[in-house]
């Protein structure tokens, strides 16, 4: 495969030279790609720019790893449309370890978002574990209805912090409003008190 994600950050070849990222997302490549096609474009050569990706630092909500007490938290609670949640999720499918996906609603879709609720359903079926809260995300239970889902942020800070282990990998990602930074906080909080 071209492009390789491990925990530490990801891996592709770009015109037979490795490039690497210290982020864990498949999307941060196609993001990459362009950006090597704007500096070709200003007469610019990529390959002079690509050790200085190893020094990108994703921001808060944008795939951004917490390692705490060997359980690894990745915050993607910025934004959440379809084509971002495919992403993030392959991404997290790509790792090794307890693959726990801990989704809210994807807000703004409209007459969609049944539709794409649902395929939320799809892509999380092959998780270890699969969490969800909100309104539209009950739609995801029509395909994948070994989902846990939650009535309160709360319930599902308390039953993360309760079942969590060494090794496992969470994912966080919903649409900006639902706010599901607040149950990764709490959970970094309560991991951090170990």
């Amino acid at each position: 495969e071209c492009v390789r994600v491990e925990e530490e950050g990801t891996y592709f070849t770009f015109e037979g030279k490795e490039v690497f990222i210290p982020l864990i997302s498949k999307g941060i490549v196609n993001n990459t790609l362009c950006a090597f096609g704007v500096l070709r474009a200003l007469g610019l050569e990529p390959k002079d720019f690509i050790k200085h990706l190893r020094d990108f630092y994703g921001v808060e909500g944008r795939m951004r790893t917490y390692k705490v007490k060997g359980i690894t938290l990745i915050d993607d609670t910025y934004n959440s449309n379809p084509l971002s949640l495919r992403n993030a999720v392959e991404t997290l499918l790509s790792l090794k370890g307890r693959r726990i996906g801990v989704f809210g609603d994807m807000l703004e879709l409209g007459k969609y978002s049944k539709k794409y609720h649902e395929e939320l359903g799809k892509l999380s079926r092959p998780l270890d574990l699969t969490l969800l809260y909100g309104r539209e995300v009950v739609h995801s239970l029509k395909e994948n209805p070994k989902a846990l889902y939650f009535k309160s942020k709360g319930e599902l800070a308390n039953y993360l912090k309760e079942n969590l282990k060494e090794g496992d990998l969470v994912l966080f990602k919903a649409s900006r409003g639902m706010r599901l930074e607040e149950v990764l906080r709490e959970v970094l909080s309560f991991l951090n008190s170990l």
